[in-house]
């Protein structure tokens, strides 16, 4: 009776090969987008490890925006910029629009 392997797939080749970080890393940032609700517009791709988180949220809460922050920096791999875009006139900030540009392992 023959058995049949299980492939791997592309992230978990890429993670075996030193050239990415592993997939919990990446877990612990969309934990923080889902713990403030700030997923609706964010894609995260790769199954069953994830690789790639892009989009942009909007929020009112700058808590919000320091720990999506500070996620994204302990991740280290290959990222694009994030950018934050405060909306109002200071000290009176109203609401935060941030672009996460690509985080890939």
């Amino acid at each position: 009776m023959a058995t049949k392997t299980k492939s791997k797939t592309g992230s978990a080749k890429l993670a075996q090969d030193g050239r990415g970080f592993p997939a919990a890393r990446l877990r612990s940032l969309v934990a923080v987008l889902n713990k403030y609700n700030l997923s609706k517009d964010i894609i995260i791709n790769g199954k069953p490890q994830l690789d790639f988180v892009k989009g942009r949220f909007t929020t009112k809460d700058s808590a919000a925006v320091i720990d999506v922050v500070r996620s994204a920096i302990r991740l280290g791999g290959t990222h694009k910029p994030i950018r934050i875009f405060p909306n109002g006139q200071p000290p009176f900030i109203d609401r935060f629009d941030v672009e996460i540009q690509g985080i890939k392992a």
